[in-house]
């Protein structure tokens, strides 16, 4: 059993939303192929860096296009889960310390407040800015909320 827990960027997926995504992204990523002179590549690249705000570094976004392409099976299947996950359903099973962890400037912050709505003793460290990829674009302060929660918990690293 876990003795402490950190949902980095939580997701609730309500039924509209669950939805729209099956109607929309889904449906894209899905039909998404590889075309000639690797545009899929630059596709993917740029989609991750206006996701990113232009804050992660080119090779970094290289990294990402190359670990979507080269996974086990389509890329889709990632989004697939996280959208078709009943979060909400599995929260009042938590018995541990819970961390929420967001950034402000990620496009599913609005997420994190309404899980630390429905479950107001979890703990909530909220950074500032950023993109989706806060771990690369804040690497030392999303490393230092971990460990402080970590310590404040007796789970030391």
């Amino acid at each position: 059993m876990a003795s402490a827990l950190i949902l980095n960027g939580p997701l609730l997926v309500d039924e509209a939303l669950k939805a729209d995504f099956l109607s929309g992204l889904h449906v894209w990523e899905r039909n998404w192929h590889a075309r000639e002179h690797a545009g899929h590549m630059a596709e993917l690249f740029d989609i991750r860096d206006t996701l990113a705000h232009g804050e992660i570094s080119a090779e970094r976004l290289s990294d990402y296009v190359v670990q979507a392409l080269s996974g086990r099976g389509p890329f889709w299947w990632g989004h697939h889960a996280a959208f078709t996950y009943d979060l909400s359903a599995r929260l009042p099973q938590i018995a541990c310390p819970t961390l929420i962890l967001t950034n402000t400037g990620d496009q599913i912050h609005d997420h994190a407040l309404r899980t630390k709505a429905l479950r107001p003793d979890f703990s909530l460290i909220s950074l500032d800015g950023g993109g989706i990829d806060i771990v690369d674009e804040q690497p030392d302060r999303w490393a230092e909320a971990v460990a402080r929660f970590l310590a404040e918990t007796g789970n030391d690293l």
